[in-house]
């Protein structure tokens, strides 16, 4: 999540929904509700198209408009909802459950080389992003950090970071503007009152040959939210595109709009956080993590499953059924243990879906739910997918199970004074306008990063806290993981660690991984990379199928440090700049991986330059 509400709330309080927001959708379908198991929800639901001309500006240019450092007037104290850390978000007392952990990982240092064979150009920067305009006037709000979807195929690629959107060629020229988001599904501009999306994701499906996009939507006066949803309507992404809206599924009070309540968490005002995307031979699936903003502060309420029909959003239906999940808490709500947090769906970017139990797709979640330290993956699987394409013969079923491997731990104090990564000193005109120090980067939490489904294997990885041997302090590096999977009759869920191991570089920090699968089974994983000799820059590594990691390339060095407004005291933020929150991965069909990471690049002498 961009915590877009520090800049906007403030703008848009008056905003009256259905006045300058657009046309909102029909509450959900609810054709059926059901308990599934403990904290579990079921329920059919359908999401409805809001326009079917979605698309990329050209020759619009950037508009004109007030430094970043103008806004400060708008600024909010967002108190405990600052950054939504796992352990951070629930009432102090239910921390007293906290099991006993495994303990900090410590591994040996992984050598630090140059480019490899990597090659790239600077994607959309913090400066396109806020000035991106189809006509000449101000869209978009200063937004940190990017947030970045990435997917290639048919000879395009297209990135997203919070508030717009980008196509270009494998050559790595732009084929369109910079594009606001806003403008992209065809409502009016956020700047400066108009609803919020953000938290892009972007996934090509070589089935289909269409490209899927999501994000959320923040309508306004937090009490109303949902997601978005496009799909283009051929497989060149220059053409038109089918946006789909959807209310949000954890729930909230009938007054604001509420339909369909799968989390008992919800109970005022539940916010889509963080949706993630993924595809399986019949479904595109949507998962969030949901906070109730109704409360303060803005509780956990669970997280929601969404399968839609592939083959009728590519068809363009006006309206597509789906199935959807709500995963709450084992007990007592807010006291209990939450059932998942940031559950990933798998990407299956070869096509080679499984078509085992009628169709199964795979999710895959870290289990430290205090942000502490944890050995433990949540891993799902949904059987009978077909269902979603055909309509007929049995409901897809969700199964569930764990793993035990290696251990990983929360950097939860990265958005505490002196926490968060390090980053070599320079010029930071911004945090000396303000008599600060140097920001330090927050690398967020230990949940799974984007999950890729490959020849029978699940791959993620996440942040994690650790001792490097030899490093004079603990830092964060990547923990990874390949988890075999599969299904055996009557809906029996398997899974085992494969492979798994570590990347961390003594005295620096390695964190927000993403990684992409190419055809021969190996995969590429990128992250940020910083130290205090180092500039926030964009690195990767590769992996074996079988285990062990390569070194660090640095694809590009970043060429100042990051002197970004949510670092300084005015934003409540304690020297720690908001970063991430996730870089993207994605494998074309040749094989070649393609990845976005943020990093500090010549383009923008500021936060939010993004790399590919």
């Amino acid at each position: 999540m961009n915590r877009r509400v520090v800049l906007t709330f403030a703008a848009v309080a008056g905003l009256v929904v259905g006045a300058t927001s657009p046309a909102i959708a029909a509450s959900p379908a609810e054709v059926s509700t059901a308990a599934t198991g403990a904290g579990i929800r079921t329920a059919q639901t359908t999401v409805t198209k809001v326009t079917a001309n979605g698309g990329f500006s050209h020759g619009g240019g950037l508009a004109i408009g007030p430094a970043a450092t103008d806004e400060f007037g708008n600024l909010e104290n967002e108190g405990d909802w600052i950054a939504p850390k796992k352990g951070l978000w629930m009432p102090k007392a239910a921390t007293t459950a906290n099991p006993p952990a495994p303990a900090i990982p410590t591994v040996n240092g992984s050598k630090v080389v140059g480019a490899g064979d990597a090659k790239g150009v600077d994607g959309i920067s913090g400066t396109e992003m806020r000035y991106a305009s189809p006509d000449g006037n101000r869209w978009n709000f200063s937004l940190e950090p990017p947030d970045m979807g990435l997917c290639v195929g048919n000879g395009y690629v297209v990135q997203g970071v919070n508030g717009a959107v980008q196509v270009r060629d494998t050559k790595g020229n732009a084929l369109t503007d910079v594009t606001p988001a806003n403008a992209f599904v065809g409502w009016p501009a956020e700047y400066p009152s108009g609803p919020g999306i953000g938290d892009p994701r972007c996934q090509y499906d070589p089935q289909s040959h269409r490209f899927f996009m999501t994000w959320y939507i923040n309508y306004g006066m937090n009490v109303l939210f949902g997601t978005l949803l496009a799909v283009s309507t051929t497989s060149n992404p220059l053409d038109a595109w089918s946006v789909y809206e959807l209310q949000d599924l954890g729930g909230g009070l009938p007054e604001y709009g509420y339909g369909l309540n799968l989390l008992e968490g919800c109970k005022v005002a539940c916010f889509a956080d963080y949706p993630q995307l993924g595809l399986d031979g019949n479904g595109v699936w949507i998962t969030a993590n949901e906070f109730d903003f109704g409360q303060e502060p803005a509780y956990f309420g669970g997280t929601t499953v969404l399968a839609l029909s592939k083959s009728a959003l590519v068809s363009g239906s006006p309206s597509v059924s789906g199935v959807a999940w709500g995963l709450g808490y084992s007990g007592e709500v807010y006291n209990s243990e939450p059932l998942a947090f940031t559950v990933q769906p798998a990407s299956t970017p070869s096509g080679g879906y499984d078509r085992s139990s009628g169709g199964s797709q795979y999710l895959m979640a870290t289990r430290d739910m205090w942000g502490t330290v944890d050995n433990v993956l949540d891993v799902w699987s949904v059987t009978h997918t077909s269902w979603l394409r055909s309509g007929s013969g049995p409901m897809p079923v969700l199964n569930h199970t764990q793993v035990v491997g290696q251990s990983y731990a929360c950097d939860c104090l990265s958005g505490a004074p002196g926490g968060g990564a390090t980053q070599m000193d320079g010029v930071h005109p911004l945090v000396d306008s303000f008599a600060e120090p140097l920001n330090r980067l927050d690398t967020n939490d230990d949940r799974m990063h984007q999950v890729t489904y490959a020849n029978g294997l699940l791959w993620g990885a996440a942040s994690t806290a650790m001792n490097v041997k030899g490093s004079s302090s603990e830092t964060v590096g990547v923990a990874w993981w390949t988890v075999k999977v599969g299904e055996t009759h009557h809906d029996n869920l398997t899974a085992r660690i494969n492979s798994q191991g570590y990347v961390g570089v003594k005295n620096s920090y390695a964190w927000f991984p993403a990684l992409a699968v190419g055809k021969g089974g190996d995969a590429v994983m990128a992250m940020t990379f910083s130290g205090p000799d180092r500039y926030p820059s964009t690195a990767y590594v590769t992996l074996g199928a079988r285990g062990g990691a390569g070194a660090v390339h640095v694809a590009a060095a970043g060429v100042a440090p990051a002197d970004g407004f949510t670092g300084v005291s005015a934003y409540t933020r304690n020297g720690t700049e908001r970063w991430g929150d996730y870089s993207a991965a994605a494998a074309d069909e040749r094989g070649r991986i393609w990845f976005s990471t943020e990093m500090i690049g010549k383009n923008n002498g500021r936060s939010e330059s993004t790399r590919l």
